[in-house]
């Protein structure tokens, strides 16, 4: 059925293995694509598939694993693993319970602290564990990018010099947080605004594919770091939400993550400067370069404020 990558039509796929339902596209590329599928009778699901491809079959097997190891958790903040399918030859899938709601509103203060409250559900379930092949989310992920030529190329002599003087500030207390492993566990890596759902005053976190090892401070210095940079007017007012959300669940925190949240802020927004060579396909990187020179200038900016503030 899929004689090339670059010929996948991700929507007659779904229908093929779903036929007679409702199946609507939420996101594609050209070796991953997301699906909501709603089916005569049940709740409507969601399907994740990818092409053949390593680091995308790891992450969506890893998904599947993380998923199933809290599935008995009544508390957990995330959907439910369903079935795992082949679609043809070249295609595998994943099929979780659909989690609705709307995404957290920049203007609502309850909103940012529902988000710190759904990370420490997370949390609270995840501290101290790990899995077999998780990715680990350290200093060794982020900092070998900055010597790729390809980024350079998309950032002036000034961002690098505040990136580099990012890295050797933040980057040594980042690891050592890692290394000292009391606040350590499965983080799911990605949990900005757009990754959560709130449904009657309760949120969910979706899209796990990136969740792995590593400090547990990460999850919340990602969602403060990308609200910060969206939405810079509200970035104080969205940080002191997501702390207060977030230590009404885990109070004995409070001491070390208001230490060090601006060093996780300043690592993410490390992170996210560094996503045309590390996360993104060069069919992207290059299709999406104003993106990622955008994404660098506003990533650069913060920087500098987490820098003049430490």
């Amino acid at each position: 059925m899929v004689q090339s990558i670059s010929k996948i039509d991700w929507l007659a796929v779904a229908k093929h293995a779903f036929d007679g339902a409702d199946v609507e596209l939420l996101s594609g590329e050209s070796d991953a694509a997301a699906f909501l599928v709603s089916q005569t009778k049940g709740n409507p699901t969601v399907l994740k598939a990818v092409h053949a491809s390593e680091p995308k079959f790891s992450s969506l097997h890893f998904q599947w694993d993380v998923l199933s190891f809290f599935r008995d958790s009544p508390d957990f903040p995330g959907p439910r693993p369903l079935s795992r399918l082949m679609l043809g030859d070249e295609i595998e899938a994943i099929e979780l319970s659909y989690l609705p709601g709307h995404h957290p509103r920049f203007e609502s203060d309850d909103d940012f602290r529902i988000i710190g409250v759904t990370i420490a559900r997370l949390h609270v379930l995840s501290k101290g564990k790990t899995l077999a092949g998780a990715s680990s989310w350290d200093l060794a992920r982020i900092a070998p990018h900055f010597e790729n030529p390809v980024l350079h190329r998309l950032m002036t002599k000034k961002q690098r010099l505040i990136a580099h003087e990012a890295l050797d500030w933040f980057g040594p207390r980042f690891q050592a947080q890692i290394d000292e492993g009391h606040w350590t566990g499965l983080v799911h890596s990605d949990s900005h605004r757009h990754n959560v759902v709130i449904d009657n005053g309760r949120g969910s976190l979706i899209d796990f594919g990136e969740c792995g090892f590593g400090h547990l401070f990460w999850d919340v210095g990602v969602a403060a770091a990308d609200s910060a940079i969206d939405c810079p007017e509200r970035g104080e007012a969205c940080r002191a939400n997501l702390i207060d959300g977030y230590l009404s669940i885990l109070p004995q925190a409070a001491e070390p993550l208001r230490r060090e949240l601006a060093m996780f802020e300043a690592m993410r927004s490390l992170e996210v400067m560094t996503w045309p060579v590390s996360d993104w396909s060069s069919e992207r990187s290059e299709k999406d370069e104003d993106e990622a020179i955008e994404n660098i200038e506003l990533s650069c900016e913060h920087l500098e404020m987490l820098l003049r503030g430490d």
